[in-house]
């Protein structure tokens, strides 16, 4: 009789090779950022890394600039500035970009990065419950994509 190979395995061994079970799934919590995620590090860097973001606001806006160097916190004219100067930028390199939830936290993570201070929720925060998605990165986006489409530039086909 041929023994299978398995058989000439011990008890130890069989038990070393087989299938470990995955862990469950914890719910995300409303509130419970980290599960959100805002320690997104992806493959996004193509669309907009923190060094993009020191170079934008080098030239385009100086006193953005220079708190980010201070490592100063931003008051609420001066985020949604911020969150105009990004999407713009995104945007006048290509019309037909659409930036979806990990492109969102992709730029909140950019953000964080140089203005250690700013909470990632103020420029976006997913749908929770029934509630859509909020946030000035958000608002803006969707803002400037109407206005594309109401001035013809795209379809409304392209709009997300």
């Amino acid at each position: 009789a041929s023994e299978s190979p398995q058989s000439s395995l011990s008890e130890e061994e069989l038990i070393a090779i087989r299938p470990k079970k995955k862990k469950k799934q914890e719910k995300i919590k409303p509130g419970d950022l980290k599960k959100l995620h805002f320690n997104y590090k992806g493959n996004l860097e193509w669309l907009f890394s923190a060094d993009d973001l020191w170079k934008l606001l080098k030239v385009e806006a100086r006193p953005l600039y220079v708190k980010a160097k201070n490592n100063e916190e931003l008051k609420p004219p001066e985020r949604g500035t911020l969150a105009r100067i990004i999407i713009e930028h995104l945007i006048d390199k290509d019309k037909e970009l659409q930036l979806g939830r990990n492109a969102m936290f992709q730029l909140c993570y950019v953000i964080k990065e140089l203005f250690p201070k700013e909470r990632e929720t103020t420029y976006y925060l997913q749908a929770q419950d029934r509630r859509g998605c909020k946030g000035k990165l958000f608002h803006v986006y969707h803002r400037i994509r109407r206005n594309l489409i109401k001035d013809g530039i795209i379809s409304s086909s392209v709009m997300r």
